[in-house]
């Protein structure tokens, strides 16, 4: 509890009981933020607090923009109406008071001329109200950016206030006092906490902790938003009609949620909705990021490591191995190293508790032997890296072998069970953006837990191959595989031949594989993969991180900056959001459309021009497609990025388009070794032969069909290299043709269409 008096703050520890003079700091008006964080006016400027009152940041300055109040909705948004020669201006904070900008005051007509004497107010969906030189109220609900008539009393207005019911009071100078008959805003505000529910009875009892960072999702009907934790587990969302349900998804299988169900008409706004997380498991769930914003050669770069445990238990002795490309000269980290092996450096964590996190950086030089455009890349290993609980399941992994005059390629079941049914892969030579131009070789496999897939196929500059994960997978991320300058006869200035397995689709391990760079735009949004050809194919169900990175281009250093990204959340699920890496410091509020907010307090960038290198910054996060999101559709995102009280520095829009377009080669593209086959025709109506290619005539093959859910519909032996099939009770289908030797061991695979 706070009071101010006479420009003096007071707090109470115990409710109103005892007061205590805060010191330090004087103020004509007070705000408190859902997360206990403080706003006081002064004559100076804004201050804020984030530890009641103990320490206190200097945000916003004085000078000709002092105003008389700050106005907020009570969740994150603040304003302040200034006076100025012409009437009024505003000036907008969206992360509770640490970064602001000023908004152009526009009707219709131009410019409008509001009274700064005669009171301004905010309702709690951040609508404005204020009153013009001539006895107006107007009214903004876009934060500002538009002001209309929202009545007209005919008189001269002293004070405008929002009850706690959000009406609108209206103070005269000589007539009275008067109120609107309904309310500004239909919408309640709801607290809520979320808890470690140690007891499993979804009842917060003494004792159990708060968790933080923790993303709430709010059902209304059709309608989802979001809302999440502060440091304390607190959060505040806006409830109008209906019934609600809330509910904290985990990005892992050790937590379970309980769900809470609420009608707006009914719930008693006294009350904080408590929703408790359930351990299922005792285990650690290990998760590492790495990342750099960008590469220069023969210039230093730092890469940054961050690591958390979303577990329900503390990992014991953690540590990282990071693997550095052999063009990355190590200078120092932020961690002391514990053990080189080669190019893997060994960093030491500990002990990591459940729910913490940390980060910490490695320096190193770009070797000047790089050539423009060249790839480097670096790995993230975190351990311990064992799941619990796990079902037996696939494990789809490429590889690939360079051999000059072709490319091998492999795909291998790493896992514990057999695949739940056919996958496709897919080769594409990266050199060219027409999808089906760039198309080498494509086709379908089905792998028993330990078995391989090999194929040849023709080099190409800079080829990408593409395996489908399987559905039994607890990731089911698509495994990748890049081969570059893969050639008998190189090109002279090629660039250094090289195989990288990209696969990240585990949490405990991280890469990233960069371009060298000489110029690029300071203030960008990437998504990673990039995706294949110029429409950014991305499978179904991949993992997207996006990059956001900025740079101080300005004449002076940058004390505050925000990062305003608005998740497409029809095609992006906000519940599997992981933050990544970091240059620096933030804090993250999410609204309840899904905008993200990073803000970075007294991040003193200084201007390129002073410190080139220290001038850049970058915040990173992963994030799904909404499951099943069908084919064809086109996920953008783009964001704005503040500096001080600047206008927004707009990002490129980036884009992906969901659902790789495999047409599968039927006709040779299926290879073991040097056996190969054809069916033809395919498709068939009645009968269809199959031709062995390069097979060893004198041994016993067995030839199985089977349906997309594996259920093996015949088996024939033949010695010969052909054998004719008939369609007998085939229906019009899909069907899988295996062969397997007398070992009984697959060496062939092909899809038969059936008309």
């Amino acid at each position: 509890m706070y009071f101010l008096e006479n420009e003096k703050l007071y707090r109470s520890p115990d409710q109103g009981k005892t007061w205590i003079s805060i010191l330090g700091v004087e103020g004509i008006d007070l705000r408190i933020f859902p997360d206990g964080s403080l706003l006081i006016l002064g004559r100076d400027g804004v201050f804020r607090s984030v530890d009641q009152g103990l320490n206190w940041s200097f945000v916003f300055p004085g000078g000709d923009l002092i105003a008389n109040q700050i106005l907020s909705d009570g969740f994150s948004t603040a304003f302040m109406f200034y006076p100025d020669p012409f009437g009024s201006g505003l000036i907008r904070s969206n992360d509770q008071g640490i970064t602001w900008e000023k908004v152009d005051l526009l009707n219709g007509n131009g410019n409008l001329l509001f009274n700064a004497n005669s009171g301004q107010a905010c309702n709690n969906i951040a609508s404005l109200f204020t009153a013009s030189l001539t006895g107006e109220v107007y009214t903004s609900t876009n934060q500002g950016a538009t002001f209309n008539v929202y009545l007209d009393l005919k008189y001269n207005l002293n004070a405008l206030t929002i009850s706690p019911a959000q009406k609108l009071y209206m103070l005269t100078i000589k007539n009275g006092l008067y109120r609107t008959r309904i309310a500004t805003s239909s919408t309640k505000l709801l607290t809520g906490n979320v808890f470690d529910d140690a007891n499993k009875n979804c009842v917060k009892d003494n004792g159990e902790t708060e968790l933080p960072k923790r993303i709430v999702k709010v059902e209304n009907g059709s309608k989802i938003n979001f809302a999440y934790t502060d440091a304390y587990g607190n959060f505040r969302f806006p409830i109008e009609q209906g019934d609600y349900q809330f509910n904290v998804p985990s990005s892992n299988s050790y937590w379970n949620s309980c769900i809470k169900s609420i009608s707006a008409s009914t719930y008693n706004l006294n009350d904080t909705l408590y929703i408790g997380l359930q351990a299922l498991s005792k285990c650690p769930f290990m998760e590492v990021d790495i990342q750099a914003p960008f590469l220069r050669r023969c210039f230093e770069s730092d890469i940054y490591v961050y690591y958390k445990n979303s577990g329900t238990i503390a990992a014991k002795d953690a540590y990282i191995d990071v693997a550095l490309d052999t063009n990355f000269i190590y200078i120092s980290s932020g961690k002391p190293v514990a053990s080189i092996n080669g190019n893997v450096y060994r960093f030491l964590i500990g002990d990591l508790e459940e729910n913490t996190s940390g980060a910490f950086t490695i320096r190193i030089k770009v070797s000047c032997n790089t050539k423009l455009g060249d790839f480097h890349c670096a790995e993230a290993h975190i351990y311990p890296d064992t799941a619990c609980n796990l079902s037996a399941h696939a494990d789809i992994k490429t590889s690939a072998l360079c051999l000059g005059d072709s490319i091998q390629l492999r795909i291998r079941n790493l896992g514990t069970a057999a695949m739940l049914g056919p996958k496709k892969w897919i080769a594409i030579d990266q050199s060219i953006s027409n999808f089906k131009a760039s198309t080498i070789a494509s086709g379908l496999f089905v792998l028993d837990a330990g078995q391989e897939f090999n194929i040849k196929i023709p080099t190409a500059s800079r080829v990408l191959f593409i395996a489908e994960q399987d559905d039994s997978n607890p990731y089911k991320q698509a495994s990748r595989t890049e081969i570059v300058s893969c050639s008998a006869n190189p090109v002279p200035g090629a660039p250094v031949s090289r195989i990288d397995n990209l696969d990240e689709g585990e949490p405990f391990i991280s890469k990233f594989c960069l371009q060298v760079r000489g110029s690029f735009d300071p203030n960008d949004i990437t998504g990673y993969p990039v995706g294949l050809s110029d429409r950014k194919y991305i499978d179904q169900t991949q993992e997207l991180e996006y990059i956001i990175r900025f740079q101080n281009t300005g004449t002076d250093t940058a004390f505050n900056v925000r990062i305003a990204n608005q998740i497409p959340i029809n095609n992006l699920d906000l519940t599997t959001l992981s933050l990544g890496s970091s240059s620096h410091p933030y804090q993250l509020l999410i609204d309840p459309t899904g905008k993200l907010n990073f803000s970075f307090q007294n991040i003193l960038l200084p201007d390129s021009a002073i410190d080139q290198k220290a001038s850049h910054g970058f915040v990173s996060y992963k994030i799904k497609p909404i499951q099943k999101l069908g084919n064809g559709i086109k996920i953008e995102n783009e964001a704005f990025i503040y500096f001080d009280f600047n206008d927004a520095v707009k990002t490129n829009k980036e884009f992906h388009t969901v659902g790789i377009p495999i047409q599968v080669k039927v006709i040779n593209s299926t290879q073991v070794g040097k056996l190969q086959f054809n069916i033809q025709p395919n498709p068939m109506s009645q009968h269809a032969v199959i031709n062995l290619i390069n097979c060893d005539k004198y041994e016993k093959y067995f030839l199985s069909c089977q349906d997309l859910n594996k259920v093996t519909l015949w088996t024939k032996s033949f010695l010969s290299n052909t054998i004719q099939i008939e369609r007998e009770n085939l229906v019009p289908g899909m069907y899988l043709l295996s062969i397997r030797n007398a070992k009984q061991e697959q060496v062939a695979i092909d899809k038969l269409i059936v008309k």
